[in-house]
């Protein structure tokens, strides 16, 4: 792949824009090996004044994987406020494109997110774009942040509401978008610099579109 990203930053607003041109190979009638080429353009904007930062993305997905033309969009918004000394909050949301499931073009919608860090989005369950996520409904996931530290102590609550952004069918049925919600749980203690002791609970509330998705 081939990328170029700029950042820069102004008083109060920081700015980053990405190109990224990503090689996939695959085969044709098995035999000879191609590569097509998708496109990630887009960018993040940041915005500081005190305790308060908000933030916004938007990339675009175009291009060929195995032959089949790519559209694909991603947006995401957070609002994140430190209520006090100890408090923060924040809300926000991620949309990642899907496609239908009873669509039967080849064209791929579906967003990857490709060299993202899976684990850090979406819930600690990791339900979603840990290797299932190829051609997929895609997903809204709306969140609120809720963290309080102290000294050596720490811990935060985040519940996820989780939504397809495209259709999901049982046979012939569609299903209801929602998809549920989880629960987040983290404990952190700091014995010492360099040791800290971490806990966590979560909870997924599942819908009975989660369980048609993931059969």
């Amino acid at each position: 792949f081939q990328y170029l990203w700029y950042h820069t930053d102004f008083k109060k607003v920081n700015i980053s824009v990405l190109f990224l041109n990503n090689g996939m190979p695959y085969l044709v009638e098995n035999e000879k090996e191609e590569i097509d080429y998708s496109q990630t353009t887009g960018s993040r904007l940041v915005f500081k004044n005190g305790a308060l930062s908000i933030d916004g993305a938007a990339y675009l997905q175009t291009g060929k994987i195995a032959d089949n033309s790519v559209n694909a969009t991603y947006f995401s918004a957070n609002i994140n406020y430190k209520a006090s000394t100890y408090f923060n909050t924040s809300i926000g949301f991620e949309m990642l494109s899907g496609k239908d499931q009873n669509e039967t073009s080849t064209a791929v919608k579906s967003f990857n997110p490709l060299y993202g860090t899976n684990h850090k989005f979406n819930g600690y369950m990791d339900y979603f774009y840990v290797g299932n996520h190829i051609n997929s409904v895609g997903l809204t996931d709306i969140y609120v942040n809720i963290g309080y530290e102290k000294n050596r102590f720490s811990a935060k609550l985040t519940p996820h509401y989780f939504a397809s952004t495209a259709s999901i069918y049982e046979g012939e049925q569609k299903q209801d978008n929602y998809l549920g919600t989880e629960l987040d749980f983290t404990l952190v203690y700091k014995i010492y610099e360099s040791v800290t002791v971490d806990a966590g609970f979560s909870q997924m509330l599942a819908s009975t579109a989660m369980e048609v998705l993931k059969s």
